[in-house]
């Protein structure tokens, strides 16, 4: 059984082409979804997730999805190109998992602009697609609810240590977020 190894060098879409494919390689120890979340490498990430032979295929979609919904939870109006330029390589593709993502980052578009009025059934359904979207598969729960506002939150397991909410105004749909690590709120 061959050994993992860290590459060494600058990332580039032909670096990520050869991790997607070499299941040894890492990009980095750890985090390496970090590296290679970056709209810069679409290009390898989107090839890698459409062959159905890729090893790290779904990898590659799952990084892509992290990186996007941190755009769009932590970014202001200026992220919503970036998410629309992966919309464009979706809707090249004819993978049904790549097609139901799109669907994904378009209503994540939706919410980011604001919805309207929210009831409760919404807001759960805004936490899932915000916070949790096809990269990870957390609880989604109402955490408070005030005359203006649904906090939602989300908890990751084993410990709950680590919680993300979104307050989502109740009358326009729009939504800020927080990040707690070990009960702090950033």
């Amino acid at each position: 059984m061959d050994e993992e190894y860290v590459y060494k060098g600058e990332i580039t879409n032909e670096v990520i082409r050869k991790w997607a494919y070499d299941e040894n390689m890492l990009l980095l120890e750890q985090d390496e979804d970090l590296v290679a979340g970056d709209r810069e490498f679409f290009p390898a990430l989107f090839e890698a997730a459409e062959d159905p032979e890729c090893p790290k295929g779904g990898y590659a979609i799952s990084i892509m999805d992290f990186y996007l919904m941190f755009q769009i939870l932590k970014g202001d109006d200026s992220s919503i190109p970036i998410v629309e330029e992966a919309i464009e390589y979706c809707e090249k593709s004819n993978d049904k998992e790549i097609k139901a993502w799109k669907a994904i980052l378009e209503k994540r578009i939706l919410y980011k602009k604001g919805i309207g009025e929210v009831d409760k059934a919404t807001a759960l359904e805004m936490g899932q697609i915000l916070l949790n979207g096809i990269c990870r598969s957390s609880d989604i729960s109402i955490a408070d609810e005030t005359c203006d506002e649904w906090v939602v939150e989300l908890s990751v397991p084993p410990f709950h240590r680590h919680k993300e909410r979104i307050y989502i105004d109740k009358t326009t749909g729009k939504f800020k977020s927080k990040v707690s690590n070990g009960g702090k709120w950033l």
